[in-house]
């Protein structure tokens, strides 16, 4: 007859052969999945390694197309300020130009006129 501390000592001896046959007979799938599960996360780090690389690379590139193109936006602006000033230089000589002349004429009128007048009386 066994003492009452002794099945317990038995059910746990059993309990634990069992539980290292069954660990040993699936340590090899856990080790395995682990090894995967790393060299999958390896991988997918250096991949996205590379992507982040490349991204930075490309955001570099078009932040210098950027400050590229707004150098560019500003030195034609003032180019046009510049070509509309002296557009607008040109034009006010021509108005100025054309009122004189309007003027010319206008005297040339009033001279004329007052000769046509005493010539018909």
């Amino acid at each position: 007859m066994m003492l009452t501390g002794e099945w317990k000592e038995q059910i746990k001896q059993l309990l634990g052969d069992r539980d290292r046959l069954q660990k040993t007979q699936f340590e090899y799938v856990i080790t395995d999945c682990k090894t995967v599960t790393f060299c999958v996360i390896d991988k997918l780090d250096s991949k996205l390694r590379d992507r982040v690389g490349q991204l930075t690379k490309e955001y570099n590139r078009v932040s210098l197309e950027l400050k590229s193109s707004r150098q560019e936006n500003l030195d034609l602006s003032l180019k046009l300020e510049k070509s509309n000033a002296f557009m607008s230089h040109d034009f006010e000589q021509k108005v100025f130009r054309l009122q004189e002349e309007v003027t010319e004429l206008h005297r040339q009128k009033g001279d004329v006129g007052p000769c046509n007048i005493s010539w018909f009386i």
